[in-house]
């Protein structure tokens, strides 16, 4: 029955539907947690499971603010402790940022040393997009010839240093090779403006991808800066 209630009137009859919605009045506070942490529809194990993954987050969130928060410190305690010249650059998928690194280094400093880029991603042989092999053009670095290789952990343990982009690369290399971590040192270390990081320009529109460029530019010629003093 749709209409459970009628009440009359001075010249006709109201009806109140028992399926009409009740206006919900919530305080400022949990509507606030109510948006930012939404009740989860299911129940039992599903509510469960989706209290574990929100927690899962927030600690890899916690776990990455701790590491950004000492990435300048540990980057240069690994410059100070390096024993050789020869510098891994790693980046995902090795087709963007590790290797324009790898060459702007070796156009900044000199033939001591030995200088490489690889990435973490399986496929290998890959180039770089054309519109960003036309970007690195701008700073002096040639792109066309270049294709990706996939880094392992003798690699990695035969490097001095280890240049790193980004938190996803740290997580990578620590899960590759965790006896490296003295070796890190972040892109963006050198950089007093923003994070200690550069990210990816992969699939990001024409105008991101050139300030993408502009940092990481200027990020490597600080962190050539570094390398070159005493």
């Amino acid at each position: 029955m749709p209409w459970v209630s009628t009440r009359p009137g001075p010249s006709s009859s109201i009806r109140i539907s028992a399926t009409s919605a009740r206006p919900r009045i919530t305080c400022t506070r949990r509507r606030f947690w109510s948006r930012t942490y939404p009740r989860s529809e299911s129940s039992g194990a599903g509510q469960v499971f989706s209290t574990v993954k929100l927690w899962r987050s927030l600690n890899l969130r916690l776990r990455h603010l701790r590491l950004l928060w000492s990435a300048r410190r540990d980057s240069a305690a690994a410059l100070r402790a390096r024993g050789g010249r020869r510098i891994l650059v790693l980046c995902h998928g090795n087709i963007y940022r590790s290797p324009f690194v790898e060459q702007r280094l070796r156009a900044l400093l000199d033939d001591r040393w030995e200088i490489r880029s690889a990435g973490f991603h399986h496929r290998t042989g890959r180039s770089s997009a054309a519109d960003y092999v036309a970007m690195a053009r701008d700073y002096g670095v040639d792109l066309s010839g270049h294709r990706s290789r996939q880094v392992d952990c003798r690699e990695i343990e035969s490097a001095d240093l280890v240049v790193i982009m980004d938190r996803r690369n740290h997580d990578e290399l620590c899960a590759l090779c965790p006896q490296t971590r003295g070796k890190i040192v972040w892109i963006g270390f050198g950089l007093r403006d923003g994070l200690p990081e550069v990210p990816d320009p992969w699939g990001q529109p024409a105008a991101r991808t050139k300030a993408i460029l502009a940092r990481l530019n200027r990020a490597t010629e600080a962190l050539a800066g570094h390398l070159s003093g005493p």
